[in-house]
């Protein structure tokens, strides 16, 4: 499959999975996925984004990006 502005070359779109915090500091049990809009390329971009429009909510970037990506 060829790669495009919103899909990578195996077929699954571009973005990152990002944990909320929760008000008491723990983070939810299952990330979420996010698209990436305009010009972002990274998930630190995404949770600027995210804090942008959220302001006094927190956000973690997935460590295991590539596992959670093929299971979404």
């Amino acid at each position: 499959m060829k790669a495009t502005k919103h899909i990578n070359s195996k077929g699954l779109p571009k973005g990152a999975f990002v944990y909320s915090i929760k008000k008491d500091g723990t983070r939810y049990a299952k990330p979420t996925f996010y698209e990436f809009a305009g010009a972002e390329r990274s998930a630190l971009e995404i949770i600027e984004r995210l804090k942008k429009y959220n302001p006094n909510s927190n956000f973690e970037i997935a460590d295991n990006q590539d596992e959670l990506l093929t299971n979404y």
